[in-house]
């Protein structure tokens, strides 16, 4: 006749709970919070990627276009954040204009455009041997070009 007191229906005393807690069927306030604040962080870390990208592919072409390597990080801060907008190719919008504004205002941190080189010139060869004074000016590169000219001009 022991009777276990757990298997028995009821206990004198205590009754069951009329019902257990239920699940909230709508998110709390405070998890609606917290996903509000990783949404926007969410939407925060993509514009810093992007705005990222957008100053990395300013200074790829303002390397391009010349700029000293020392003065590169200069003028990508010049631009203000808000020009700088990518294509959705992944290409910097407005390059063009970006570019030629600041070659225009700093025009002194870009590199001269190169020009074609062109060969040395070379004095007309009137038939007239070098004289002394002519081959203590020319170069070792000019001595090779005439060297039939500079060996004739050495003989005694």
């Amino acid at each position: 006749m022991n009777e276990d007191p757990c298997q028995s229906e009821a206990l004198p005393g205590i009754s069951p709970p009329a019902n257990p807690a239920p699940a909230p069927a709508e998110p709390t306030q405070e998890v609606a919070l917290l996903r509000e604040a990783l949404q926007k962080a969410r939407e925060e870390s993509e514009a810093l990627r992007t705005r990222s990208l957008a100053a990395r592919t300013l200074r790829d072409s303002l390397a391009a276009a010349g700029a000293l390597p020392e003065a590169v990080e200069l003028l990508a801060g010049a631009v203000p954040g808000e020009r700088l907008r990518l294509t959705p190719e992944g290409a910097l919008a407005g390059s063009e204009s970006l570019l030629a504004g600041l070659r225009s205002r700093y025009g002194f941190l870009f590199r001269p455009k190169s020009v074609l080189p062109t060969p040395a010139l070379t004095p007309p060869r009137d038939g007239a041997p070098l004289s002394q004074a002519a081959l203590r000016n020319m170069t070792a590169e000019e001595i090779n070009k005439r060297w039939s000219e500079v060996r004739e001009a050495l003989k005694p």
